[in-house]
């Protein structure tokens, strides 16, 4: 592996903290000389090996990540063996992360039931290469459009039960709504936006959302992944819902059409929808991507 840098980061169930694994450290590598001090007043693990490498271990985060570095990639080796014993086992994930332009190997343990979502996320990162497993199982899966489609679903749904702006649908009936036709949806967010509910972006980081915003919002973003819409999207896949200039391409392309419809006219064709009539002729014509805006 050559001499530099290596890191091997460990989530999952960790049992104890910097005093059990000094113990490891002192009872299985030899000549090893532990910075106890440092261990007990900054929860970090400092010390040097008996061939001068220096190395540190920390906990990370609140999910019990554990992180090793060594100045070599011998020395890593030795403690590597003492922090898989301390994981007992468990999915290890291997990655290059790409950190001030050097490519780090990484050895990543999760439990059972993170390994998934772990993986998913992992494949999302630009910094993240070389992504597999350490030992026999197959990272295939992961990233074929099956396991894709299988983590963003997960995804969707837990963002849906932590209320997220843009994906919890709050009293819409989701079925209905994916199954309504881009005019169908129009209409739907046209009468949320004419409650004067503001921009949706203003709302991203008050804790006050009203459920009609996340409805709101929840439309928009179902419009946007329709029509190939860019929405930038925060770490982990919250997406942020701006006023955009190609959404509301959209949204104007069907709003100047109806705008010119009468009341007469308004009602003529919602009973035509309502009894299942062809309407074709009564719809904008050609592609909302070429309105322009008077």
């Amino acid at each position: 592996m050559g001499s530099g840098i290596y890191v091997i980061r460990a989530y999952g169930d960790l049992i104890g903290k910097n005093l059990e694994i000094m113990g490891l450290l002192d009872e299985r590598i030899e000549g090893i000389k532990l910075d106890v001090i440092t261990a007990v007043l900054e929860d970090s693990i400092c010390g040097e090996m008996d061939n001068g490498d220096l190395f540190a271990i920390d906990f990370l985060g609140d999910k019990g990540a554990l992180m090793v570095s060594a100045d070599t990639s011998e020395s890593l080796e030795v403690l590597c063996a003492v922090a898989s014993d301390y994981m007992r086992g468990g999915p290890a994930i291997r990655y290059l992360s790409a950190t001030e332009g050097k490519k780090i190997p990484t050895l990543l343990w999760v439990s059972e039931e993170e390994v998934d979502d772990v993986v998913g996320l992992l494949i999302e990162y630009e910094w993240v290469s070389d992504l597999g497993f350490f030992g026999e199982r197959d990272i295939d899966y992961y990233t074929s459009a099956e396991g894709r489609a299988a983590y963003t679903a997960r995804q969707k749904e837990k963002l849906k039960i932590e209320k997220v702006l843009g994906v919890y649908p709050s009293d819409l009936d989701v079925a209905k709504i994916e199954a309504m036709s881009d005019f169908e949806l129009f209409f739907e967010i046209k009468s949320y936006a004419n409650r004067s509910l503001g921009h949706i972006s203003d709302y991203l980081l008050d804790s006050s959302v009203s459920e009609s915003m996340y409805a709101y919002a929840f439309l928009v973003c179902h419009v946007c992944e329709r029509n190939n819409i860019r929405v930038t999207k925060f770490a982990g896949g919250v997406p942020s819902v701006p006023d955009f200039p190609e959404f509301s391409r959209w949204y104007h392309f069907y709003n100047s059409h109806f705008d010119g419809f009468s009341a007469e006219d308004m009602a003529e064709f919602l009973d035509a929808c309502a009894n299942g009539e062809d309407i074709s002729d009564l719809l904008p014509e050609g592609d909302w991507r070429e309105y322009q805006f008077n």
